[in-house]
């Protein structure tokens, strides 16, 4: 959900005043109900996918497959998490069934895997393997660019932030 869209959800809702409850939801919410009811096996050990991972769910978007070592990288631990097979680098994170929480444990990975951080902000507003991984390659690129013309780089302990 963008910025302008969680705003007028958030408009409409105070204008209705007569409901206890409200629940916003960007996709299908039963199938977000079937999937907290029951949902994907974790990993008994880091970096282990789940025994039986889940079958890509019916998403919008058509599946593509990362065709970059941070794209793979990134799917690789989205899939783990999510206990999904195919994550495709166009699938949005919420569509997947992601929430806050879970961004925090792909932010944690991701500093892990890639040496780096992100906002949680901003990995929420990019929403997509794709989105991500282009951005930690610009800042990536962007780093290497500052160490080659202001200091040698000993290569240990470098970081990004986004």
């Amino acid at each position: 959900m963008t910025k302008d869209e969680g705003a007028a959800a958030f408009d409409r809702v105070l204008r209705v005043r007569t409901l206890p409850q409200v629940i916003v939801s960007t996709a299908s919410l039963q199938a977000r109900v079937a999937q907290w009811v029951n949902p994907p096996a974790v990993a008994a050990a880091p970096k282990q996918k789940a025994a039986a991972a889940h079958d890509r769910p019916l998403l919008d978007t058509a599946y593509a497959a990362p065709e970059t070592d941070t794209q793979r990288t990134i799917v690789a631990i989205w899939e783990e998490l999510f206990g999904i097979e195919r994550v495709g680098i166009n699938d949005n994170f919420f569509d997947l069934g992601g929430h806050s929480l879970l961004a925090i444990q792909v932010i944690a990975r991701l500093r892990k895997e890639l040496n780096g951080e992100i906002v949680l902000g901003k990995f929420l507003e990019l929403g997509t393997v794709a989105a991500v991984a282009s951005l930690v390659d610009s800042q990536r690129a962007k780093r290497e660019i500052r160490q080659s013309e202001w200091a040698p780089s000993s290569g240990e302990g470098d970081e990004f932030v986004l």
